[in-house]
C-alpha cells in the first residue's frame, strides 16, 4: 500500500521493476497512481494496479446511479471529453457533482424558503438535505453531519478525539479501482460501483507478478 505523488509513484515502481521487486496486491492511495500521465510514463507496467479515490465518472457503473442522473452523467463525460480530448479524472467528476448537488438540490431551496441566499441560508438548508446513495453521480448521497446531531464518518474518530466530523458528507465514500490493459482506469469494488471485477493476485503478466 502506498501514498504518493506523481514522481515519487513513477520512480518507485520503476525501481521495484527493475531490483524485481513481486506482490499479489498493490494499492495506491490517489495522487500519482490515478493519473494518466502515470500510465504515460509507465504504461501497461501499471496495469492491475489499484487506486483508491473517489470514483472517476467513466469508470463507475451507471447503475448504481439513480436513472435520470444517468443521462447527465454521460453528457458531462462527452462534452469534457470532446473540449480536452480525453476522460475527466477524479476530481474535476467531484466538482461538477457536488456543484450539480448545490445548484439542484441546495440553492433551489434557499430561494424557496428563506428568499435570500446568504452564507447562513445555505448551511441551514444543506444541513437539511437527506440524498439517499444513487443520488449523486458519485455513487454516494448527502446527509451532514451537524452541530446538534453530530455523525461519525466512515474513518470514524481521528485520534480518538471524540471528533465527529461536523459539516462533512456521512455517505461520501472511496472506491477502490484497478488499472486494466489499455491504460483504463475502472471501479473495481464495492461490487454496487463495479464496472470489472478485480484481477487478484497480480498475474505473472505483470513486471510485477510472482512466475
Amino acid at each position: 500500500m502506498a501514498t504518493s505523488y506523481y514522481t515519487d509513484t513513477v520512480l518507485s515502481l520503476r525501481q521495484a521493476k527493475e531490483l524485481g521487486l513481486k506482490f499479489k496486491v498493490f494499492i495506491g492511495h490517489g495522487a500519482g497512481h490515478g493519473l494518466p500521465d502515470t500510465y504515460k510514463a509507465l504504461g501497461e507496467d501499471l496495469t492491475y494496479i489499484f487506486n483508491t479515490d473517489p470514483p472517476p465518472p467513466a469508470g463507475i457503473n451507471p447503475e448504481a446511479i439513480k436513472p435520470e442522473l444517468r443521462p447527465i452523467l454521460k453528457e458531462y463525460i462527452d462534452k469534457w471529453k470532446a473540449k480536452f480530448g480525453r476522460l475527466p479524472l477524479t476530481h474535476s467528476h467531484m466538482g461538477f457533482s457536488h456543484t450539480w448537488v448545490l445548484l439542484t438540490e441546495i440553492l433551489p431551496r434557499v430561494i424557496k424558503e428563506y428568499k435570500e441566499v446568504t452564507p447562513d441560508n445555505i448551511v441551514k438548508v444543506a444541513y437539511a438535505i437527506d440524498i439517499p446513495e444513487g443520488g449523486t453521480t458519485m455513487g454516494y448521497g448527502v446527509k451532514f453531519s451537524t452541530p446538534d446531531k453530530p455523525a461519525d464518518t466512515i474513518t470514524g474518530d481521528w485520534f480518538g478525539r471524540g471528533d465527529k466530523h461536523v459539516g462533512q458528507n456521512i455517505r461520501a465514500a472511496p472506491v477502490v479501482m484497478q488499472w486494466v490493459p489499455g491504460g483504463e482506469l475502472y471501479v473495481a469494488y464495492p461490487t454496487k460501483y463495479a464496472l470489472k471485477p478485480p484481477v487478484i493476485p497480480m498475474p505473472p503478466t505483470s513486471p510485477y507478478g510472482a512466475a
